[in-house]
C-alpha cells in the first residue's frame, strides 16, 4: 500500500513570511504615532478656525482608524502563526503515531 501524501508545507518560511508582516506592520503603527504632524486651528488662519477643527479632527479619524486597522493585521497573523504551530504539532504527533504502527 502506498502511503498517503498530502500536501508539503513550508513551515519555516510561512513562520518568516507572517513575522515579518507583523514586524512590518508594527513599525508602521510606531511610525503613524511617532510622525504625527501637530496642528491646530490656528494653523489655518484667522477666520479659518472652523475649518481647521474639521481638518484636524478628520486627520486624527484617519490615524485612528489606520492604528486599528493595521493592529487587527497584526492580530489576524498573530493567529495564523498560532495555527502554524497547531499543525506542526498534530502533524508531528500523528507521524510519530503512525511510524508506531507502521514501523517506518
Amino acid at each position: 500500500m502506498d502511503p498517503i501524501v498530502g500536501p508539503d508545507l513550508d513551515i519555516s518560511a510561512m513562520r518568516a513570511h507572517f513575522t515579518a508582516a507583523i514586524s512590518a506592520h508594527e513599525e508602521g503603527r510606531s511610525n503613524l504615532q511617532r510622525n504625527q504632524v501637530p496642528l491646530s486651528t490656528a494653523d489655518f488662519g484667522e477666520g479659518f478656525a472652523s475649518h481647521g477643527r474639521e481638518v484636524i479632527e478628520s486627520l486624527e479619524s484617519l490615524r485612528r482608524t489606520t492604528h486599528q486597522f493595521l493592529l487587527a493585521r497584526e492580530q489576524s497573523w498573530g493567529s495564523i502563526l498560532s495555527l502554524i504551530d497547531d499543525i506542526e504539532e498534530r502533524d508531528t504527533t500523528a507521524s510519530d503515531e503512525l511510524r508506531g504502527v507502521t514501523g517506518r
